[in-house]
């Protein structure tokens, strides 16, 4: 069964960070092999009203998956500098895909804890582990 699953989902991102903090990482895996998955869009849903953020405000990035052959899986990224709204959200992605006799078709996932996004974020170093992943996405792109 596929499933989608953040990987790398801190709890405070700064808004417009510099790209040296870590990126939102999806994983997605065990993807139907009948399905051809090209995009995913990632969204940004205020935790008090429900409402999807404007996408002028970072509310939507559409982005490319990573794939890892090797573990049938695949990753999409978004970095903080895409997100330009202030206060708290959940992150809504859905993977798109095309299925050769059905069309296009997608799978949407919710995070299971919030983001609150701030202006300004304390800097936080990256534990060993996540230079470490981080370093094996680079790698596989």
């Amino acid at each position: 069964m596929a499933s989608l699953d953040f990987i790398c989902q801190p709890s405070i991102v700064e808004r417009g960070a510099n790209f040296k903090k870590p990126p939102i990482i999806v994983k997605f895996e065990n993807f139907p092999t009948q399905y051809s998955y090209f995009s995913a869009k990632i969204c940004l849903k205020d935790e008090h009203n429900q409402m999807y953020v404007n996408e002028s405000l970072g509310g939507a990035t559409i982005t490319s998956p990573v794939f890892d052959e090797a573990n049938n899986a695949c990753y999409f990224k978004i970095r903080h500098t895409n997100i330009r709204a202030k206060g708290k959200f959940r992150i809504e992605v859905q993977v798109f895909g095309t299925h050769p006799e059905h069309g296009q078709d997608y799978i949407t996932h919710n995070c299971s804890r919030p983001i609150k996004v701030i202006s300004r974020d304390p800097d936080v170093p990256l534990s060993k582990e996540d230079k470490a992943f981080l370093t094996y996405i680079k790698s596989l792109e």
